[in-house]
This record gives structure tokens, C-alpha cells and sequence, in this order.
């Protein structure tokens, strides 16, 4: 299940002595380095550890059933985290992972640890939580207006598979290397055991935090494009949202995000070839959404419906899900729509460049080509 001959060629791999690369042994290259692999060499096998450990003190886990799931699934900068963050709002109706389970506590054995700490910390005065907020202001406050981060925030679930060595993030920790690892590709090597992992991460999930099963598990992950088949081969009975934006409109606010996530693991700006890359995988995406993104257990919304008049979308989401609104979620929807309206955006991202145009332009074509020669034609769902 761990990909070991991923992590094998990344660890030759981790750095380049051409003075260009994103990976030459600069300062901040060789301290991201040490501390990526003290991670990988301390951190996972101790969760693995207590992974373990699971089976032997809390075995009824295997036995949850995931009666109901839902699923954000659209491109990065598509408005997935808003969309998380206003279904999840209601938990009464969904659970979901949380930044600090998803970095501390995969296995329920820290779950539970955690949760006795924080108890404790409550009954002292909240120290600890203080202490929390200065490590989060120290190491996520340069992300706020970009994509707000806490440890107790609702967070995409795609962390869960740095465990495995198969998360699309190694992108970032090894740049220049997508030929060596293929995480990027869809539906590639390894989804099927990748899935099985997550899902018994979710029954533990749920064991802990939703024991009764009344609640529908929530998950918004970009990175689910590249496993799409096995996710729903995995979670039959799963339902998924299609959330639709243009590669045009996203690309730029990627590629921002890209640069910036890049800068904390080297000290070299990234090359136009990484850019046009990023643009490739990003169409490669779209499209493989728009044809796998089909069939009854899937809703398609617009990013500019939903953020034009978001109850209204959530609303169809609710019947999607035979769902009823109650008065205090109607409430809560009214603010939604006024931030909605308020909100303006402080970030102006540079323009795709003239040939960054070309090769998007380019690359759709070869994939509408592509679909047209070898797959039969499905009319779209009108929902």
C-alpha cells in the first residue's frame, strides 16, 4: 500500500545541482528537506504505529458502515473550500476531517489522546489553546486572503495520503519530478489501495465523532480528480458534487497559489515550464471531471451560481441529498448570501501569458479530439 519505490527515487531525487532548479541545495531547500524526510522517517511510522494499534484496541471500527458521503470534486481556486465551509457549517447534518485529526490523529488512538489533552487543557486555564493560536499565527498567517488555515478548520482531506506516499502535495515537496512520481496523473497506479486506506481513515473518523451514524460524511479534495474510478468504485452509495469552473479562470489564481506554496520549499522562482505543466494537468482534470463527473450520484454546480446566490444552491444540494431545511439553517444561509455579496477579492493575479494561452487553448483541443474518437457521446444531466 505505502508506495516505496515513489519514495525511494523522490529521496534521490530531493535535490538538483543545476542552479535554475526548484530543487538546488539552497538554504531553505536543504532545511525544507531535513524536515520533510524527519516527518516521513518519525512522524508516519509512529502513526502507522498507532494505526495498528486501532485494530488491536478498537476493532469495531472495521464495521462502521459509510452510509452517507458527499463529495466536493472540482479544480483548485473553484470555490471548493467555500462550498465545504457552508455545508459543513451545519453540524447537525455533516462531519469531516479537521486539519489537526488529519496531521496528529489519522488512527483513533491519537483521536482520543488529543481530545483528553484538550479537555485537560480546558480545565488549566486554556494554556495550551494559547499556545496554538501562536504556533497557527506563526506558520499559517501568511496564508490569510489566500486560503485561511487553522487546526481546528475544515480541511480538504488530501493530507491523509502523504501516509501513503501517494498525495498530489509531493508536488510541492519535489517539484520537476512528475514524470518520477505520476500522483498527478488520473486514475493512475495505486488509487484502488490508496482508497481503501482512506476509507478505513473515514470509519475511524466516524467512530470517534459520529458513532450513531446519523450524520453524512463531508470531503472536498482537488486531488480526488486523479482518483475519481476508485473513489467511486470504493464508496458506492456515495454522492458527489461537481463544482464546474473554466481552467481560464482558475489558472491564474493556481498558479499564484502554486508559487507561493513553492516558496516555502525553495528560494528559486518557478520556470515557465513548470507553469505550462501546471496548466496541462489542470485541463487534463477539468476534462476527465467533466466526463466522469456524470450519472445520478452526481449535482453540477456552477462557481458563479454558487457564489451569485449560494442558498440557492445549497438548497438544491439539501434535496439532493433528501435533506430538509430547517428555519436555523435557512438563518444561517441568509448570511452566507450577504458575505457573498460583500465579499471582493483583495488579491490581482497576473494574466496567462500569450503562450500560456496557447498551450491551454491547445491542450483542450486534443482532449475534445480525444473524446470524440474514442468515447461514446452522453448527453449532460439537466439538473
Amino acid at each position: 500500500m505505502f508506495a516505496w519505490p515513489i519514495l525511494g527515487r523522490l529521496l534521490v531525487y530531493s535535490f538538483s545541482m543545476d542552479p535554475g532548479s526548484l530543487r538546488y541545495p539552497g538554504k531553505k531547500r536543504i532545511i525544507a528537506v531535513v524536515l520533510i524526510w524527519a516527518f516521513f522517517l518519525v512522524h508516519v511510522p509512529f502513526t502507522w504505529f498507532c494505526l495498528w494499534l486501532d485494530r488491536v484496541f478498537f476493532p469495531g471500527f472495521r464495521d462502521i458502515e459509510v452510509r452517507g458521503s458527499l463529495f466536493i470534486v472540482g479544480l483548485p481556486r473553484s470555490g471548493t473550500s467555500f462550498l465545504l465551509e457552508s455545508l459543513g457549517g451545519d453540524g447537525d447534518t455533516f462531519t469531516s476531517f479537521q486539519l489537526w485529526e488529519m496531521i496528529f490523529a489519522p488512527s483513533i488512538v491519537q483521536k482520543k489522546v488529543w481530545i483528553e489533552i484538550k479537555q485537560l487543557d480546558q480545565l488549566h486555564g486554556a494554556r495550551g489553546r494559547k499556545i496554538v493560536q501562536k504556533i497557527e499565527r506563526l506558520f499559517f498567517e501568511r496564508m490569510e486572503g489566500i486560503h485561511s488555515l487553522r487546526f481546528d478548520s475544515l480541511e480538504e482531506d488530501e493530507f491523509l495520503f502523504v501516509y501513503l506516499f501517494r498525495s498530489i502535495y509531493l508536488a510541492y515537496l519535489f517539484p520537476e519530478l512528475d514524470a518520477e512520481h505520476g500522483l498527478l496523473e488520473v486514475d493512475g497506479e495505486g488509487r484502488e489501495a490508496a482508497l481503501r486506506f482512506y476509507k478505513a481513515c473515514v470509519q475511524r473518523h466516524l467512530y470517534v465523532f459520529d458513532p450513531d451514524g446519523q450524520k453524512i460524511f463531508l470531503s472536498k479534495n482537488p486531488g480526488s480528480l486523479t482518483r475519481l474510478g476508485a473513489l467511486q468504485s470504493t464508496f458506492k452509495e456515495g454522492r458527489f458534487i461537481h463544482l464546474s469552473r473554466p481552467v481560464e479562470q482558475v489558472a491564474p489564481s493556481t498558479l499564484s497559489l502554486n508559487s507561493y506554496l513553492l516558496s516555502f520549499f525553495t528560494e528559486n522562482e518557478s520556470n515557465p515550464s513548470t507553469r505550462i505543466e501546471t496548466l496541462r494537468t489542470l485541463v487534463n482534470w477539468h476534462q476527465h471531471l467533466e466526463v466522469e463527473g456524470r450519472g445520478a450520484h452526481w449535482l453540477k454546480v456552477s462557481f458563479k451560481a454558487l457564489t451569485c446566490m449560494p442558498s440557492n444552491e445549497l438548497r438544491r444540494m439539501y434535496t439532493f441529498l433528501g435533506r430538509e431545511v430547517n428555519a436555523e439553517i435557512e438563518e444561517a444561509w441568509e448570511v452566507i448570501d450577504q458575505l457573498s455579496k460583500a465579499y471582493k477579492s483583495s488579491h490581482q493575479y497576473p494574466p496567462l501569458t500569450e503562450e500560456e494561452r496557447r498551450v491551454t487553448k491547445q491542450t483542450q483541443q486534443i482532449h475534445d479530439l480525444s473524446s470524440r474518437q474514442h468515447r461514446p457521446f452522453i448527453r449532460p444531466r439537466i439538473h
